[in-house]
């Protein structure tokens, strides 16, 4: 289990990790409908859900190529939550099939990032409580995507198309603060042995 000093960065990382993932599927019930209201095809739907996708697919080695070249976790977990941000504020804001393009596709670069989370978040435990780490983040983005794909639809019946995307922007604002005042593991090495990137 993680050492008592980190119990609250832990807690802390688990928390902003679920508002992470809740702002980039709390939207993804209405989003075939919402692009096809914009006019799009079914085409076109197709590839705006499917650019999520394909910056993964681009994104992802080289952030984790990066981020250990440059021997930095914490400004890719804040690049991946500004861009989560950023996405449902384009969606919020665009009323077209360009725009929604654009913000699905920046939804994909924030989910490309958490390859750097996991890492980050594994520093916090001991070698042999690694499994463990991972199978509780696991749990926190399943549990994500549950509450944001259960809420989505409700929340676009009461409030209209753009309030997902209005949440997205706004739930994760808090997350890279929390992270930032986590502590910096950079200076010294853990109780473990390892010296972890901040």
């Amino acid at each position: 289990m993680a050492r008592s000093p980190w119990r609250k960065d832990v807690a802390m990382f688990l928390i902003a990790s679920f508002f992470f993932w809740l702002s980039l599927f709390i939207y993804m019930p209405i989003l075939s409908p919402y692009v096809e209201q914009l006019g799009g095809a079914y085409s076109f739907v197709g590839l705006v859900l499917g650019s999520y996708g394909l910056m993964q697919f681009v994104c992802r080695i080289p952030i984790g190529l990066v981020s250990d070249m440059v021997q930095r976790r914490k400004p890719f977990v804040m690049l991946g939550m500004a861009a989560a941000m950023g996405s449902g504020w384009l969606f919020a804001l665009t009323n077209s099939l360009g725009g929604a393009l654009v913000a699905r596709a920046l939804a994909g670069v924030a989910a490309a990032t958490w390859v750097v989370f996991t890492v980050l978040y594994a520093s916090y435990f001991r070698s042999e409580d690694t499994h463990r780490a991972m199978g509780q983040i696991s749990l926190v983005v399943v549990l994500a995507q549950l509450v944001g794909m259960t809420a989505g639809g409700s929340i676009v019946d009461r409030w209209g198309w753009h309030a997902p995307f209005w949440a997205g922007d706004v739930w994760p604002r808090w997350a890279p603060f929390s992270l930032y005042r986590s502590r910096n593991r950079t200076k010294a090495r853990d109780r473990c042995g390892r010296k972890p990137f901040s």
